[in-house]
């Protein structure tokens, strides 16, 4: 199988840890695809602290397509540059991959559009997963305002599956109209291998990168 994964802040890496929740969780679910022998290609934008730009993310078991964004992480500006050139990567990359699904990755509704149109245009269908519970928004900021509960649907509506991690999150989306049949619940996996007891704190703090004998606390 084929799968597109997109989501952002993937790219460059360098060797440096991957800051939140669904960039690790979204390199975890690929990679496992990986080694059970499916062809993952990762389109993303440069890790949140490299300096290299757009380029290879040295991920050895994924293709990455590594894309420039200029304006500041999480702006309007951002959001605006990522969606148009994920989407028209995607569309580039469909021509000669033949996709057999496309997977996105976000805490908020809106980049469900990215996954969909994705989808449409390379006609394949689209799965997007959603990290976090869908609250009220107040506002009148850009951001805020395309966050309404309306664009919100539509957003989420326009892909094929929308998977959830938690019954909270599922509860919120429901509560927006969409169809349940939809709504696929599927908790955030664990690599288990990692809490390995039998590994000495020497190790474990070489494979973090981590000098020194002092305490360190991990949030």
């Amino acid at each position: 199988m084929r799968v597109c994964v997109i989501c952002p802040a993937l790219g460059n890496a360098g060797g440096k840890a991957f800051v939140g929740g669904q960039e690790n969780n979204a390199v975890h679910v690929s990679q496992i695809l990986a080694k059970r022998g499916h062809h993952i290609t990762i389109v993303t934008t440069p890790h949140l602290h490299s300096t290299h730009g757009a380029g290879n993310t040295g991920l050895d078991w994924a293709e990455v397509h590594s894309l420039p964004v200029h304006s500041p992480y999480a702006s309007f500006r951002y959001g605006v540059e990522w969606m148009a050139g994920a989407v028209q990567k995607v569309k580039q990359l469909s021509r000669s991959q033949r996709f057999d699904i496309i997977h996105g990755h976000s805490g908020y509704p809106m980049p469900a559009l990215i996954t969909g149109m994705a989808g449409r245009f390379s006609k394949t269908p689209s799965l997007h997963t959603l990290y976090c519970p869908i609250l009220p928004v107040k506002g009148w900021r850009p951001y805020q305002l395309l966050s309404h509960s309306s664009l919100s649907r539509f957003y989420l509506g326009s892909v094929t599956c929308l998977g959830v991690l938690s019954q909270n999150t599922r509860q919120s989306v429901e509560k927006l109209g969409l169809q349940s049949a939809k709504i696929k619940l599927v908790p955030p996996g664990i690599d288990l291998s990692r809490f390995n007891g039998a590994i000495s704190k020497v190790e474990a703090r070489e494979s973090l990168g981590i000098e020194g004998r002092g305490p360190f606390l991990l949030a």
